[in-house]
């Protein structure tokens, strides 16, 4: 590897560690006021941002690259919740990141669960 090159390097990581220290420490400021929704999206971001830059670290490019997409759906979703939040329509649906999903998936309600209920007859008082 030439000196220009590891210079070159050298310089990209520093600027993309730069980058996520900025981002943590907004993150941290978001979260004071963050929903429980917003907070878990902002969990979801930094997850993912947090190991693209563990595998930029290790020269891990390519696999770096694969998770742009999942980093956009994460951002987007925090924009969605960000929406939410102010009161205003949500201008897409919410994307799932898969792994770095933090998110809890509302559970649907039991089948049954009018089945539990005490039935009542007409004629009680």
């Amino acid at each position: 590897m030439s000196a220009a090159t590891r210079s070159t390097d050298e310089d990209l990581e520093e600027k993309a560690q730069l980058a996520h220290d900025e981002f943590i420490e907004t993150y941290h400021r978001l979260n004071l006021d963050a929903s429980n929704q917003m907070w878990e999206e902002a969990r979801g971001l930094r997850y993912v941002l947090s190991h693209m830059l563990e595998l930029g670290k290790q020269g891990e490019a390519a696999h770096c690259r694969a998770l742009e997409k999942i980093a956009t759906d994460a951002r987007m979703n925090l924009e969605r919740s960000f929406r939410v939040l102010l009161g205003h329509k949500p201008l897409r649906d919410r994307r799932s990141l898969g792994e770095y999903d933090k998110r809890k998936v509302p559970q649907a309600p039991p089948r049954n669960r009018f089945l539990r209920l005490p039935l009542r007859r007409q004629n009680q008082t």
